[in-house]
């Protein structure tokens, strides 16, 4: 991480980001985030929230870790059946607008097709996540995504669809590197196996008048999670 990036959110964090963080330089402050209470003991800054819904103002951070945060989303996809059956599913909190825009698109379609298209709610959900990510994010701000090579590709293809009026992306693929291996044990495990794991970096840049003014109460503080605190996050 350079030395502009103050702020950042390790997503995903579990107890394999957890000690990670704990060995990085004080002079940046790391907020891990996680669903789960106990994933994050030891972290000098847990948040417990979702990756849907991040409980933090628009520009407040500096950098984004995210080590097969996407993947793990898989899993949010419902299945066909359960669709067609219960309508209501995608109007759930749970189920963002991309996802519940996908639904009424497909509205009378057959079960099969469905089915065949279900793949595509799976990145729907992912690049909802993005978009999440993307709003937290400050200008001049990086986004590092590691996970399966075909979501990342994925992602970049769909980007188009999250990235707001005015702000500008540039994506560069780098090389995974040893602290990407300290903090996530999910890609200790992937590296050497069939699955094909990249890293992602995707860096923001707005336009001049459109910079949120949380990015300057951050740069100015001494204790960012304070700012949050007395913001109402």
């Amino acid at each position: 991480m350079s030395n502009e990036h103050n702020i950042c959110l390790v997503l995903g964090c579990g107890s394999e980001g957890a000690s990670w963080i704990r060995s990085q330089p004080k002079d940046k402050t790391y907020i891990g985030v996680d669903v789960e209470d106990v994933s994050l003991r030891g972290v000098e800054n847990p948040v417990c929230a979702d990756l849907l819904h991040l409980p933090f103002p628009g520009g407040s951070v500096d950098m984004v870790l995210a080590d097969f945060a996407l993947n793990a989303l898989i899993g949010r996809k419902p299945n066909a059946p359960e669709i067609l059956s219960n309508p209501e599913i995608l109007s759930e909190i749970n189920f963002p607008h991309l996802v519940r825009n996908w639904y009424t698109e497909i509205l009378g379609c057959s079960v099969q097709k469905v089915r065949d298209n279900i793949t595509y709610v799976g990145t729907l959900i992912q690049l909802s996540a993005i978009e999440e990510m993307w709003r937290v994010l400050a200008d001049k701000g990086e986004l590092e995504l590691v996970d399966k090579k075909d979501n990342l590709v994925r992602i970049k293809e769909g980007f188009s669809q999250v990235l707001p009026f005015g702000d500008k992306a540039a994506f560069e693929e780098v090389p995974i590197t040893g602290e990407d291996l300290k903090r996530s044990k999910s890609l200790r495990d992937k590296i050497g196996t069939s699955d094909k794991v990249s890293k992602l970096v995707i860096s923001k840049r707005l336009l001049a008048n459109s910079a949120n003014f949380f990015y300057g109460s951050f740069s100015n503080s001494g204790n960012p999670v304070r700012v949050l605190a007395e913001a109402g996050y």
